[in-house]
């Protein structure tokens, strides 16, 4: 092709993509997380006492998986302009919001709950495990179909100058992202100063509130704590690059969520002379910091996006071993102190 032919190139030989380089600064995305996480919070124990009833048809907490993974499939489908626009805002909804409202040490405590039959009711040892069985089923079952929908939503409602975020010229951006520096503020936009100075405001009302509004403690204060798991979890997911066919960082969330909500568990219900307030920072602890680190949305969104091999075997191992980390705590109590007592109940989430 001679210089002139270049010269006179179509503008449709052109590249059509650009990469664009989104920062991902730790404090507003921090920020971020924290405003969320308190949100996801008080959404989840909203949901479940909203649907705690006299013979619910339908376990509570099944309401809060559904609605927290129907969120996360249609932010997982603008992810490209969320990220586009902040990376704080898309990490704030994903870890955040999806992650806080959804919880999978919950329920690993509903499901073996129900193996067995806590509070005490009348049946057949058959029915606990079928019982066991049905609730684990209809939580990841409602989760996987929620998020499915929250997809086809997403795709329902792209738009090109929404989903498809494109430079000056038109050109269809690829994104890169990189990490800043904690205190580089010549980077921070106006939608991060936004989320610094929403979160701090938000933690701090939740912080009042616990401190000030007795009626509404045991809410107040696990939201006030949730940011904690929120946070951990985020980190803990760096681990997920280690290998692509298992996401250690997840994994390691959701365990160690496990582990803390069966030991509260097990110290709320041990023969031990607790106050109503111990009782009540116990369960905060467990909706709050346990319901945080801990995570649904991701576990679906991970098991959808990996090899059907690779996510069964994921699947499998976070379900057995959850399950034996939430029945190793009290039975370790129960032979050791005898059985369980209903002195602080159950936790909300």
């Amino acid at each position: 092709m001679s210089p002139a032919d270049h010269q006179h190139q179509h503008p449709s030989d052109a590249p059509v993509t650009v990469s664009v380089l989104v920062p991902e600064p730790p404090l507003p995305i921090l920020a971020a997380i924290t405003f969320f996480s308190v949100l996801g919070t008080a959404a989840r124990l909203g949901l479940i006492a909203l649907h705690t009833y006299t013979q619910a048809p339908v376990l509570p907490g099944v309401y809060a998986q559904g609605v927290g993974c129907l969120l996360m499939g249609t932010i997982i489908e603008w992810k490209t302009r969320l990220l586009y626009r902040s990376s704080a805002l898309y990490v704030g909804l994903s870890v955040g919001l999806c992650g806080s409202i959804t919880t999978f040490s919950s329920m690993m405590l509903w499901t073996y709950a129900s193996f067995y039959h806590w509070p005490h009711i009348e049946r057949s040892p058959f029915d606990d495990v079928l019982a066991g069985i049905g609730t684990l089923c209809i939580c990841l079952l409602a989760s996987s179909a929620s998020f499915a929908i929250g997809q086809t939503w997403g795709r329902m409602l792209r738009m090109s100058r929404w989903t498809e975020p494109r430079d000056e010229q038109g050109r269809a951006v690829m994104l890169k992202t990189q990490r800043t520096a904690y205190f580089e503020f010549a980077a921070y936009t106006w939608l991060d100063c936004l989320f610094i100075a929403a979160g701090m405001l938000l933690l701090l009302a939740a912080i009042l509130m616990a401190v000030f509004v007795p009626s509404s403690r045991s809410y107040t204060v696990a939201c006030a704590i949730g940011p904690l798991g929120a946070i951990l979890r985020y980190y803990l997911s760096t681990f997920n690059f280690i290998n692509a066919r298992f996401p250690w960082g997840t994994f390691l969330a959701n365990m160690l969520g496990t582990l803390v909500l069966a030991a509260l568990f097990s110290v709320g219900h041990v023969h031990l002379a607790l106050s109503s307030t111990a009782c009540m920072f116990l369960a905060a602890l467990s909706d709050g910091f346990c319901g945080c680190l801990t995570t649904v949305s991701t576990f679906i969104v991970e098991l959808h996006s990996l090899r059907p091999i690779d996510a069964h075997r994921y699947a499998l191992l976070s379900i057995v071993l959850g399950l034996l980390i939430m029945v190793a705590a009290p039975g370790t109590l129960y032979w050791t102190h005898g059985p369980l007592t209903e002195q602080c109940g159950m936790p909300t989430a």
